[in-house]
């Protein structure tokens, strides 16, 4: 398992309270998983499918969005820094 930071930006910081988390995972997807399963709370559930994110969340590998990566499957290095954020004209729970 390799560590990433999640800096966490947009509603995301306001709703958790800080500014970035620690997780380790292999991909995009295990970190996503687990944050969701950490914060489900605040999340609504019409923006999570199979587990994920709906395409309309913001999500940067070293500044780069993964819709233009590997999307989910995108493989993460040790000191990675994932950035996440959620568009402010649709809202949380």
């Amino acid at each position: 398992m390799v560590e990433v930071k999640v800096k966490l930006l947009n509603l995301y910081r306001i709703k958790i309270g800080k500014k970035y988390l620690i997780y380790e995972g292999e991909t995009v997807r295990d970190i996503v998983r687990q944050f969701i399963a950490d914060y489900k709370d605040i999340i609504k559930p019409e923006f999570i499918e199979d587990g994920l994110f709906i395409d309309k969340n913001l999500i940067f590998v070293n500044g780069r969005d993964i819709d233009y990566l590997d999307k989910f499957d995108t493989k993460l290095k040790d000191g990675d820094e994932i950035m996440m954020s959620w568009p402010l004209n649709i809202g949380l729970a």
